[in-house]
């Protein structure tokens, strides 16, 4: 098998598992369906009798064709559905049963190449049945014996009156040759036409005595009805099977059609048609955790690997960007994947671009970070439980200076780390996005699936190669796996004072930036700087 066709197996395998829910409505829709017919259609029973018809031809002295040849199957059918059968079988029958009823109830089929006819009756139950199919039989035998007997009381009027013809002549022939001469030509004349008429009385009468022997019955019963073997309509069982696999098939067609009317990221398959790449991690767990912990934690290290191998520069840097969660909020993709580098003892640097409090306050708690210093309009926090992870967030000054302007200047200017994790939230806006692709070696989207839009993430995507930058990979995760924790543990922001120079100028212009503030003493490494702080 070519594993274009194991992909294609795999995919439809997947959306039957995904959307179960329309198999198991379509199976439930077909038997339904079958008990709806069985509840509304009563249940009917038929049974069948089968006649060896005499044929009755038109000239019964003709033995050349097979008595098959001689049955019409349009005349049977209609001499057993014909009035005087039927009514006879509503006389039998009484109550009230009708005529058009019983013709509706009767079929009539003459056997190919044969001369048994045979007749079908249905009725409420098998006993009925049988006994209506019986009575048809009957009823059709005797109107054929009648038109049997009717047809020969026809000949043999016929063949009496043309013997009482020939009587006549031949006595008057007798008359002609007794009042002739001996040996005279009228009485040779008179003998001959004598002779002639005898021959065709003699004719006449062995006719006569062939009708006679001939037998007047329509046809004999050879298969009696038994209700025993009556087919009984709707099969009950055969309608409940076919209800369900009438469901089943209906049930792997609409998993297909909710598919095509669906436009969320689903799975791989999505993924992959859209141009986000492979799916390089898939964290099932609905809440955020942080760090990662057993299968997901080894995901992600899987994915650090993959990334580390792709050929980075010595100072990486990694954009998470976040798509199609419930409330716009970041997921834990960007945290743990920094944790994951750090783990592997990279000096790792994170920043978390618009990231709110509330969501932010998750971070600082996992963590256990601790603020270390304030520069380049961000606040900077060191991972009392991952060492070697600073922790950066954006700080605005001024109501101008956007998070975009701030991921910017953190890129090109304050980049120290062997590895920068930038992680942008689902609502951080496309600015922030499209920086931090454009500044990125490598870019990673985490995907909420059965949320995340197909267009939304195919216009992600073409927004990213417009400024040329290129999707590593997705992750996809819950919807509802946002961090989130109490803000009241993100510690207040210092207001950064604004450097001076000599002409009053502030630390705005091109030439000068603002240095990070100096810590808390517990704060401050041996150098005098903040510890785990990128200085300027």
């Amino acid at each position: 098998m070519s594993s274009s066709s194991s992909v294609d197996l795999s995919y439809y395998g997947s959306v039957l598992r995904r959307r179960w829910k329309l198999v198991l409505l379509g199976i439930l829709v077909g038997v339904g369906a079958a008990f709806a017919v069985l509840a509304v259609q009563p249940e009917r029973a038929t049974s069948w009798v089968e006649v060896d018809v005499n044929p009755i031809a038109d000239n019964a002295f003709s033995s050349s064709r097979p008595a098959s040849d001689l049955l019409v199957p349009e005349t049977e059918q209609a001499m057993a559905r014909s009035t005087r059968v039927v009514d006879n079988v509503v006389a039998a029958v009484g109550g009230d049963l009708t005529a058009t009823e019983v013709r509706a109830n009767m079929v009539a089929t003459l056997l190919a190449d044969s001369t048994v006819l045979r007749i079908d009756y249905t009725a409420a139950t098998a006993r009925e049945a049988a006994d209506g199919a019986l009575l048809v039989a009957q009823e059709y035998l005797d109107y054929r014996s009648s038109v049997a007997q009717e047809r020969i009381d026809q000949a043999a009027e016929q063949l009496g009156q043309r013997r009482r013809t020939l009587d006549g002549e031949l006595r008057e022939a007798n008359q002609q040759y007794a009042r002739a001469a001996p040996g005279s030509p009228a009485r040779a004349a008179a003998d001959a036409r004598r002779q002639s008429i005898s021959g065709d009385l003699t004719s006449v009468n062995s006719q006569v005595n062939q009708l006679r022997a001939i037998s007047t019955s329509g046809g004999t019963i050879i298969s009696q009805p038994d209700p025993e073997r009556a087919v009984l309509s709707p099969n009950r069982g055969m309608t409940v099977v076919s209800g369900v696999l009438g469901g089943l098939l209906l049930g792997l067609v609409l998993p297909f059609v909710g598919n095509v009317f669906d436009r969320r990221v689903r799975g791989t398959h999505d993924v992959t048609r859209s141009g986000a790449g492979p799916v390089v991690a898939t964290l099932e767990d609905p809440t955020a955790t942080v760090p990662a912990e057993l299968d997901e934690a080894d995901q992600l290290r899987a994915l650090r690997e993959r990334l580390l191998a792709a050929g980075a520069s010595s100072q990486a840097v990694v954009a998470v960007t976040d798509l199609g969660t419930r409330t716009g909020g970041p997921t834990d993709v960007a945290a743990n994947l920094a944790v994951a580098f750090a783990d592997a003892g990279k000096e790792t640097t994170l920043v978390l671009a618009g990231y709110p409090t509330v969501s932010f306050a998750q971070v600082v708690e996992a963590l256990d970070l601790v603020e270390t210093g304030y520069g380049h309009h961000s606040r900077y926090f060191h991972s009392r439980l991952v060492d070697s992870l600073t922790v950066v967030v954006p700080a605005p000054r001024a109501a101008r200076v956007s998070d975009a302007d701030m991921v910017a200047t953190l890129l090109l200017k304050a980049r120290r780390s062997a590895v920068t994790v930038v992680g942008v939230p689902a609502g951080g806006g496309q600015s922030v996005r499209l920086t931090a692709a454009r500044l990125a070696d490598h870019v990673v989207l985490a995907v909420a699936a059965a949320s995340t839009k197909l267009e939304e993430l195919s216009g992600v995507v073409t927004e990213f190669r417009a400024v040329g930058a290129v999707v590593h990979g997705t992750v996809l995760v819950p919807a509802s796996r946002v961090l989130q924790g109490d803000p009241s543990v993100v510690p207040p922001a210092p207001v950064e004072e604004e450097p001076k120079d000599e002409d009053g100028h502030d630390g705005t212009d091109e030439e000068k930036e603002p240095g990070p503030q100096a810590a808390p003493p517990s704060a401050v490494g041996a150098d005098g700087g903040p510890v785990g702080v990128d200085r300027p």
